[in-house]
């Protein structure tokens, strides 16, 4: 029986063996067909937009506070695990959100200043922030965080990158076409621009006002005050410049 055993022992061992081996080589070559790292980098970026969207069309349909990770999780699939491979926190994902909505104002006013400093190019840059300001994702994150900033102040902190960079943008593109002021003037200027194509449209869109007979009315109106702010109309008078374009000495072009 001894004898027996040890011959069966001896007569499988081989077949093991083999079996080992046929193991190893099926693991050696797994490993040459794994993924290189660019596709793998490739399925994060596209897991992590799917984040930033989903998380985009939350906030927008319940709020920040009323949105939960769970909420977010359930809408692409995945475990919560997921979203914090990513962000952090809800806070840091509303963050992304709202630097991706400055990427896109900056990018447009950026390409519209490529475009030149003539008459027509600052219409067209004035009408494409038109666009962008009443836009449903635009409208939608500022009325999240008047809604939000009481109870979240970073959110109304964090709202703040988008305005401080749109404006900046702005002024890069009116002062070439400021042609009798200088200086703090210019500034001052910009930020009428700035008020006139993005504050009142976002508020009339908010208060529930905007219609397209408006919308039409307004490309005019924003025109006639473009106009106004630099002086578009005729030869410019440059003599204002000395005194200033808001002396008291000085009447203000009719619109």
């Amino acid at each position: 029986m001894r004898l027996d055993a040890q011959l069966t022992n001896w007569e499988c061992s081989p077949v093991k063996e083999q079996q080992v081996s046929t193991s190893e080589i099926n693991t050696r070559r797994h490993r040459r067909e794994l993924p290189k790292a660019a596709p793998r980098s490739k399925d994060r970026t596209f897991r992590r937009s799917r984040l930033i969207d989903a998380a985009r069309g939350l906030f927008h349909e319940k709020g920040f506070a009323a949105t939960t990770i769970d909420d977010i999780i359930e809408r692409i699939g995945g475990s919560r695990g997921t979203l914090y491979i990513y962000f952090g926190s809800k806070l840091e994902l509303f963050e992304t959100i709202v630097r991706e909505e400055a990427d896109r104002f900056s990018k447009t006013l950026d390409d519209a200043f490529a475009m030149g400093a003539d008459d027509m190019a600052l219409e067209e840059a004035t009408q494409k922030l038109l666009d962008l300001a009443q836009s449903e994702d635009a409208i939608g994150l500022l009325r999240m965080v008047i809604a939000e900033r009481q109870k979240y102040p970073q959110i109304g902190n964090i709202y703040q990158m988008v305005v401080s960079r749109v404006k900046e943008a702005a002024r890069r593109i009116v002062r070439p076409h400021l042609r009798c002021v200088t200086g703090e003037a210019q500034d001052f200027l910009a930020e009428m621009f700035f008020a006139i194509v993005v504050a009142d449209t976002q508020m009339a869109f908010l208060t529930g006002t905007a219609d397209d007979q408006l919308a039409q009315e307004r490309g005019r109106w924003i025109t006639r005050h473009l106009a106004t702010l630099t002086n578009l109309s005729g030869e410019p008078n440059c003599s204002r410049a000395k005194t200033g374009l808001f002396s008291p000495s000085k009447t203000a072009p009719s619109v």
